[in-house]
């Protein structure tokens, strides 16, 4: 073989291997270095304090929480008979708007309450006339409502005793005096027959409730003229018929 070509191979073998070392040092060395920079970040995963699981999620946690308060703290508090007449009842029955009786005014009350407590206390919680449920405060509970009436009742000279009757007694009051008046006692009282005053006729029911509810109620369950015991209805008891007479005045006045 020609000694000069010989040469010139190993020349050009030289030339190609010092070539592809230049080429692959590098991209070893850039391997070689991004793989020593994973397991670092790996073993400092592992040590860190702050890549644990623990403190992850406390780095997720909310800054506050809202908690719904439970127990006697988040019940409702009660309000006194005066703050609810201050609030509420006071509007209508400290100037007496729409002809409601003036708290102080005696008469006026002692005239009402002739009907029972139960009764006033019925139509205080469903309305009468001109006057709303619950004084127009549809919030109030019943026995805020009772302790306003109660209130103003007092303040005005009449004498009742506190929390009486039942609020129980009060809320069936309406539902029993209706059904009795509608299955017995509306045969007369609507008509008018035999002298009967008629059912809502405020002048005809005037006159007999100045007698007082108890001479009413007497009337109705013993019988009185052409009007025979209980409407004529023996299996009524006296509390039905009373329901049914405080119905009959609560709408007639």
């Amino acid at each position: 073989m020609d000694p000069e070509r010989e040469a010139a191979k190993k020349l050009a073998k030289r030339m190609i291997l010092i070539i592809m070392g230049g080429f692959l040092v590098p991209v070893i060395t850039v391997v070689l270095l991004s793989q020593l920079a994973v397991d670092s970040m790996g073993e400092s995963g592992k040590n860190s304090p702050g890549m644990t699981p623990e403190e992850v999620a406390q780095r997720l946690k909310p800054v506050g929480e809202v908690t719904i308060a439970t127990g006697p703290s988040a019940e409702k508090q009660e309000k006194t008979g005066e703050e609810v007449v201050k609030e509420v009842c006071g509007a209508c029955h400290t100037a007496g708007v729409l002809n409601a009786p003036k708290i102080g005014d005696k008469k006026a009350w002692t005239e009402r309450f002739k009907i029972g407590e139960a009764a006033l206390l019925k139509h205080d919680i469903d309305g009468i006339r001109q006057m709303p449920p619950r004084g127009g405060n549809p919030a109030l509970s019943d026995r805020e409502v009772q302790a306003a009436l109660e209130y103003m009742a007092r303040q005005s000279g009449v004498k009742i005793k506190e929390q009486a009757p039942p609020l129980a007694a009060a809320a069936a009051m309406g539902s029993t005096g209706k059904t009795v008046f509608e299955r017995t006692c509306a045969v007369c009282h609507v008509p008018g027959a035999a002298n009967a005053p008629k059912f809502g006729d405020k002048a005809a029911w005037k006159p007999r409730i100045k007698t007082g509810i108890e001479n009413l109620y007497n009337s109705a369950i013993h019988g009185k003229n052409a009007m025979p015991p209980k409407g004529g209805n023996p299996a009524l008891s006296d509390a039905d018929v009373k329901a049914a007479v405080d119905y009959m005045v609560s709408q007639s006045k």
